[in-house]
């Protein structure tokens, strides 16, 4: 008997478990996240809504059911599917059971960045390249925040559309701080803060925007003749004619000091004629302003301060006039007695020496006995048996090198060669000569500088007026009138002068101090002294073999030759 109610006992617990388990009880457990609601009891619904930090689900009774579920337009613009419940708590609007979303962000680079509408919106926006994103139903539009972009201009932007840019993103909610500084000057225009781009007194600036790009620029004609790289909008500002997007300035100043004074005109169009006396200030570049210019020869003519510099003469400012000569108040009385007419005319022709006929400023003889002289205004000629033989062009300075090719300097400082046509040489000169198988010239600075082929190698020291002898020493007068030679070593002359030339055969000619009729006194170097040639004066003189020379001469003289 006792056997038996023991095996009764083992039978009704299992009975009793169950009994036990169907009373803990299971219902509908619902949320606003993905799955919105499922079956469980009481206690894993709450453990599931507590795992995040705050109460998100809701555990409607033992044996409820979940509820029928709907799209709920949230007020970020998004859109889920959830219960009424839910879609009321968090202030939606719920558009009925078994609806669906049909909605999403549509994100682009442009403005708007973002906006919640359906797909086929979404794409239709981004035509016709495909400058939107749908990024799915019911989805919410990202943060966004300030992009860095390639080209130096800021955007706000998400971070996937930044990526795409190669933008270098700031964050989310950062803020561009820096737009387009634009100005009519270089640079045209810059990235700046825009407490860096506030105007001052001397330079125009604008600027566009946080966030704004440098606007295309162009040619600009300005009214002044010049033209200028820049915007539109400061072309117009500064009334000029913009000449288009993307085009340029191919015009500038060419200067010269006598008129036209200043022209606008291609590069090619101011090539140096033959004169010399042209010079291209550069592409956009404006004609500089001009005024009275007093010249070394008491004239006074109108030019831009360079030229006038250049000319050896006296700027006198900006819009400045040259003196009007004054009107005479009184005729000169007719004379009572004419001087009588002299029966002979005194001979300006020293002894030994013979009239060519030319009045020349300076003169040159080459190696193979060709002469040219620099005549009246600049003029350049070839010495002939029967006269001279004139050529274009026009120098102060002049030289024959051993080829017998011409070299010149004109007022400007610039460097010509002849060989049948006028070749601009490289540098800038005050004088030039020929001898030793080389060119010298004294440039600007005054320093001795010899043509290496292709360019001018500067010697030591410094001279007015300069010469090469037969074995390639040169020869200079400084400006205190001291002769100096350079051979392995400057070493100072007795005597002094105001110019030199030495001939193919050694000999050496100097324009001395003294003065007389025509000029100063013409001297020979015989090798330690100077020697006297008497009766004779000039202003420039020629040396050729032997004992062979011209001499320029001043008053109006013509050359003499011996």
């Amino acid at each position: 008997m006792r056997r038996r109610r023991w095996v009764l006992f083992l039978a009704v617990i299992p009975s009793l478990m169950l009994s036990s388990e169907a009373l803990a009880g299971t219902g509908a457990c619902t949320t606003f996240n993905s799955p919105i609601c499922q079956v469980t009891d009481q206690t894993t619904c709450l453990n599931q809504g507590m795992a995040t930090g705050s109460i998100t689900t809701k555990y409607l009774g033992d044996g409820s059911t979940c509820p029928p579920a709907g799209a709920c337009k949230l007020p970020d613009g998004s859109c889920k599917v959830l219960d009424a419940y839910w879609c009321a708590g968090l202030r939606g609007t719920y558009q009925g059971d078994g609806t669906a979303c049909t909605t999403g962000a549509c994100t682009t680079f442009t403005s708007p960045i973002c906006q919640i509408t359906d797909s086929g919106a979404c794409s239709l926006r981004g035509q016709p390249n495909g400058t939107t994103k749908f990024l799915g139903l019911g989805t919410i539009c990202p943060p966004a925040g300030a992009c860095k972009l390639p080209d130096g201009t800021c955007k706000t932007l998400d971070s996937f559309w930044c990526a795409g840019l190669r933008g270098a993103y700031q964050g989310d909610g950062s803020v561009c701080t820096t737009g387009a500084c634009t100005s009519p000057i270089s640079p045209v225009c810059q990235q700046t803060g825009q407490s860096g781009c506030m105007p001052d007194l001397t330079s125009a600036r604008m600027f566009l925007g946080i966030g704004t790009a440098c606007p295309p620029t162009g040619g600009c004609k300005l009214p002044d003749g010049s033209c200028k790289v820049m915007d539109a909008t400061w072309c117009t500002s500064l009334k000029g004619t913009y000449q288009g997007n993307g085009s340029v300035c191919t015009t500038g100043a060419c200067t010269r000091p006598v008129s036209p004074l200043c022209q606008q005109t291609a590069p090619g169009a101011c090539m140096p004629d033959y004169t010399g006396a042209q010079s291209f200030l550069g592409i956009g570049t404006a004609c500089p302003p001009t005024g009275a210019c007093s010249l070394p020869d008491g004239t006074c003519k109108p030019m831009d301060a360079t030229w006038c510099r250049a000319l050896s003469g006296t700027y006198r400012g900006d819009a400045s006039t040259c003196p009007t000569a004054p009107t005479p108040t009184s005729i000169p009385p007719t004379p009572t007695s004419i001087p009588p007419t002299p029966t002979t005319t005194p001979s300006t022709v020293p002894a030994g020496w013979t009239s060519t006929g030319v009045v020349a400023a300076d003169i040159a003889a080459g190696a193979n006995g060709a002469v040219w002289f620099i005549g009246p205004n600049d003029s350049i000629a070839q010495l002939t048996s029967s006269g001279s033989s004139p050529i274009p062009g026009g120098a102060y300075r002049i030289a024959v090198d051993g080829s017998g090719q011409v070299w010149v300097v004109n007022r400007a400082a610039q460097i010509y060669k002849w060989n049948g046509s006028w070749q601009l040489m490289p540098g800038a000169a005050i004088d030039v000569a020929a001898g030793g198988g080389k060119v010298w010239i004294l440039q600007t600075n005054k320093v001795p500088a010899s043509w290496n082929g292709s360019g001018w190698t500067p010697l030591s020291g410094g001279g007015e007026r300069i010469t090469v002898d037969a074995a390639g020493n040169v020869w200079v007068v400084n400006a205190g009138r001291e002769i100096w030679r350079y051979s392995n070593g400057w070493q100072v002359m007795p005597g002094g002068g105001l110019d030199l030339s030495a001939g193919p055969d050694g000999a050496v000619y100097a324009v001395g101090t003294a003065s007389g009729t025509g000029g100063n006194e013409i001297w020979r170097w015989s090798g330690s002294s100077w020697i006297r040639e008497t009766g004779v004066y000039g202003t420039a003189i020629a040396a050729g073999s032997g004992l062979h020379a011209w001499v320029a001469r001043s008053a109006g003289l013509p050359v003499i030759l011996r």
